[in-house]
């Protein structure tokens, strides 16, 4: 290569770096803007599954002592704590790995028996896991859309999932 002066030198370098930037940045900003509406795919999925998972434990609790099939609205609800967990777990995987994936979701109701009446111990344990989920609901609802809101950062998703996880416990 021929000897360049020093200011062409420095010229080429800077037009190689203005292109650059001029190719990347709208990349960069176009990456940032796709994750940003898959986050927000999947916060309106993970309310609509929380939403359902809530409906099903409110069925429940509602009139416990008229709820002629136990093993039919026990498993409903159990579909539903699945499904919420589902959704956390892909969007740990597929949308971001700081999504949190909280054991809550795993947690089923324990010891009930299609057979029997609920007792007042399984009735408190189903009434926890409706007040978590209640504090999740709230929690990610704005006043503002009436739904959810659309405006929280991963980091204020996953603490209102763990403090609601811990009121379920």
């Amino acid at each position: 290569m021929r000897n360049l002066p020093k200011e062409k030198i420095k010229t080429i370098t800077i037009i190689l770096l203005s292109i650059t930037l001029i190719i990347t940045v709208p990349m960069l900003n176009h990456e940032k803007q796709e994750d940003e509406e898959q986050f927000e795919s999947f916060l309106n999925e993970f309310y609509h599954h929380l939403d359902l998972t809530l409906m099903a434990a409110d069925n429940i609790l509602e009139s416990p002592e008229d709820i002629e099939d136990w093993d039919y609205h026990l498993k409903k609800l159990r579909h539903h704590l699945d499904q919420t967990s589902l959704v956390l777990e892909t969007g740990n995987r597929f949308i971001d790995w700081d999504i949190q994936i909280e054991s809550y979701f795993f947690k089923y109701v324990s010891n009930f028996s299609a057979d029997d009446e609920p007792t007042e111990e399984q009735l408190a344990e189903l009434e926890n896991i409706r007040d978590a989920l209640q504090y999740m609901k709230d929690g990610l609802y704005s006043e503002e859309t009436g739904q959810e809101n659309k405006d929280l950062s991963i980091d204020q998703f996953n603490e209102i999932i763990s403090e609601g996880a811990k009121l379920g416990e």
